[in-house]
């Protein structure tokens, strides 16, 4: 026998509603989130961004541009150690020191920042080294060949650097 339909129950529902399961709900709302997120992605990776010009250098740029600035120490002294020295102190202001060795010679009266990429002028890399060292020594010395953006050469004023104070 057909079951009749009372005249308050709307047509095509029953008299149990289902639910959704807590796993569909969830899943749900991982998706939106990650719709979100990669909206959010997309918008700053296409959004324009600013550039930055030599007007705009500050000595107290943050760490994550430091890290893409590579430099070699080398030792134009002769005290030992002091190449190992500098190159913690830069790597703890965010720097990445590649490589260490001694220089041509130990007779560097001064600690030297040499530029090894720059342009026409010398590049704010450079020069944040040298501000970070505490040295108003940079040069512009321009070489392809060294796989490095600044080399410093630690001379016999080491004793005037930050490097040397910490």
């Amino acid at each position: 026998m057909a079951r009749r339909r009372s005249h308050l129950t709307p047509i095509g529902a029953s008299k149990r509603t289902e639910r959704k399961p807590l796993k569909v709900w969830f899943l749900e709302g991982v998706i939106v989130l990650l719709v979100g997120l990669n909206a959010y992605l997309l918008y700053s990776a296409l959004s324009p961004s600013e550039t930055v010009s030599s007007q705009d250098f500050r000595p107290a740029e943050s760490q994550g541009i430091r890290q893409l600035v590579q430099v070699e120490v080398l030792n134009g002294c002769g005290v030992q150690g002091i190449s190992q020295q500098v190159r913690k102190y830069l790597r703890s202001q965010g720097f990445d020191v590649v490589y260490i060795d001694n220089a041509e010679n130990f007779d560097f009266p001064e600690t030297v920042v040499l530029d090894r990429r720059g342009e026409a002028a010398i590049s704010d890399e450079s020069r944040s080294v040298a501000t970070v060292l505490g040295t108003p020594h940079v040069i512009q010395q321009k070489n392809e060949e060294r796989l490095v953006d600044v080399t410093v050469v630690v001379g016999q004023d080491y004793r005037q650097l930050r490097s040397y104070e910490e």
